[in-house]
């Protein structure tokens, strides 16, 4: 019990604080947003690992924490938002804009 404790605790500090590439693991983590948003034009591979990293994190975020941000949000919500923040924000790393949309959607 103290081992979940300790993660839950640990997952709810990344969501506050910033985001840096030492947290983070998987395809994509290191693109900006402005490597978002080309492979999402391109529609290709990189489109796809980037989107289900995403997901996978806000899965995370919802299994082992008190917040929901897919509460009432599928995949194609989430992209679109994305999209956006990286639009206004290019040179944001992807890890960041999902630690924003958590902020944005904690799903309380």
């Amino acid at each position: 019990m103290t081992g979940g404790l300790s993660i839950m605790i640990g997952l709810t500090a990344l969501i506050v604080q910033p985001a840096t590439a030492e947290t983070f693991a998987g395809a994509g983590i290191d693109n900006s947003c402005l490597g978002w948003t080309a492979a999402r034009k391109q529609d290709g591979v990189a489109a796809r690992q980037d989107e289900q990293w995403v997901l996978g994190y806000l899965s995370a975020v919802a299994d082992w924490t008190d917040l929901d941000p897919l509460r009432g949000v599928d995949g194609q919500g989430v992209w679109v938002w994305i999209d956006s923040y990286c639009q206004a924000n290019p040179l944001i790393k992807i890890t960041e804009a999902a630690s924003a949309f958590v902020r944005e959607h904690p799903g309380k």
